[in-house]
């Protein structure tokens, strides 16, 4: 671990060097997408396929925020209160009679985008998440290996331990030691976080990091760092909701794509 201790060093200089040169990317990508789309699918092994071709999308084009929007305007925030708290289990299966699709469309998404040592903190047994396994990896760049440290980025938990008084929460990232924050804050059990490794000293009982969030990785080191996945009650609720300096609407009357020119934008 003393080499990947100087190679750690070594990229925060790099990624330093990215940040001062502006290199790093300074928009953001939002898409919305209805629930509703996963009562097409006839089977639960096909909507799992139809969430996973949406994930896998947005991971190709560095989508940062997947919004599930009801279009049948039922759901409320209630609803979405609930589905945050964990209070939703999943247990209906999505129709046209109700907004489940939504969720169930909502938590795939949420599964596939986690790194794969988290998901057993994160995510409970689940009969959306069945067939979740079927899927193939996204492979994203912060679904990092446990011998990976050629970035000083990576996602974690916050673990249900004690902490010392004026010590930071433990956390799991993946690497053969719990690392410890810097930061002197309560953060509750199972919070996932996105964390900058600032010692991987062999020697020491724990490895020590710094709260970051994937907009910092991106901007230091160029690197898309996922999406986040979020819930609205409406397609107006979406547009409301960010500033955006450009909305695309898809429609088969519509023009292609390729054929359209965008000036500088930063909310997409």
């Amino acid at each position: 671990m003393l080499q990947a201790n100087e190679e750690l060093k070594q990229l925060k200089k790099d990624a330093e060097s990215v940040q001062h040169s502006k290199k790093g990317i300074d928009f953001s990508i939002s898409i919305a997408v209805p629930g509703s789309f996963l009562n097409n699918g006839q089977s639960p092994e096909l909507r799992t396929y139809m969430a996973g071709q949406i994930a896998r999308a947005a991971t190709l084009f560095c989508v940062d925020d997947v919004i599930v929007y009801d279009e049948t305007c039922k759901m409320t925030q209630e609803n979405i209160e609930a589905y945050w708290s964990g209070k939703w289990r999943g247990d209906i299966s999505p129709s046209d009679s109700n907004f489940e699709a939504c969720f169930h469309l909502a938590r795939i998404l949420e599964y596939v985008e986690c790194p794969q040592y988290l998901r057993k903190y994160l995510f409970p047994v689940q009969k959306p998440l069945r067939n979740a396994g079927l899927l193939n990896p996204l492979d994203s760049h912060h679904h990092l290996r446990a011998d990976d440290v050629s970035i000083p980025f990576r996602e974690g938990v916050v673990l249900e331990k004690p902490t010392k008084p004026g010590r930071g929460p433990l956390c799991d990232v993946g690497l053969d030691k719990e690392l410890e924050l810097e930061d002197k804050i309560h953060l509750p059990g199972s919070t996932r976080v996105t964390v900058e490794i600032t010692s991987l000293e062999s020697t020491s009982k724990r490895y020590r990091g710094k709260l970051s969030n994937a907009r910092k990785v991106r901007e230091k080191t160029g690197r898309y760092w996922g999406y986040s996945v979020k819930l609205a009650t409406s397609l107006k609720e979406v547009i409301d909701r960010k500033k955006f300096d450009v909305i695309i609407g898809t429609s088969p009357r519509g023009e292609p794509v390729g054929e359209m020119y965008l000036n500088t934008l930063n909310h997409m």
